[in-house]
């Protein structure tokens, strides 16, 4: 995936590395972003036309989200597409968002785009205070907010 990444904003209790489990040895393609906040994907059917499948864990019991930046380089919400999402009472719910600005994210479907987030899952581990959430898109969309996924480096 061959986006820039700007400023990672977070806590500064998140510094503390975090029990994980080990879900992401699952996935082709693993970053650990902080210590307590990793990513892992797989590309499924290839370039263009295929899906990417995507896990984040965070130590948090909240919100977990993260960006894709276009081809500028700036502030990391100035026009990012932004999938974030929590699970609640067991169910994982992730958004598809755009963010033209340095304030709340706009979700897709509340402004005549698409949501392309499919597959959605998650859970929370109460005792490590970890949310876990795994979801698919495709690589290429016809959503103007959404940026599409090429080949190449992180």
């Amino acid at each position: 995936v061959s986006y820039r990444v700007g400023r990672c904003y977070i806590l500064e209790d998140s510094l503390i590395p975090a029990q994980f489990d080990d879900l992401w040895r699952e996935y082709a393609n693993r970053r650990e972003l902080a210590p307590s906040f990793r990513l892992a994907w797989t590309i499924e059917g290839g370039f263009p036309d295929g899906k990417i499948s995507i896990m984040v864990q965070a130590k948090t019991r909240g919100w977990v989200g993260f960006g894709l930046m276009g081809g500028s380089f700036g502030h990391g919400m100035i026009d990012t597409d932004i999938w974030y999402g929590n699970v609640v009472d067991g169910v994982a719910n992730v958004y598809d968002t755009w963010s033209p600005n340095i304030a709340m994210p706009l979700m897709d479907v509340d402004y005549q785009h698409t949501n392309d987030i499919t597959d959605v899952g998650g859970y929370e581990d109460e005792e490590n205070g970890i949310t876990t959430l795994f979801f698919k898109r495709k690589l290429t969309s016809d959503d103007d907010w959404d940026h599409q996924i090429v080949q190449g480096e992180m």
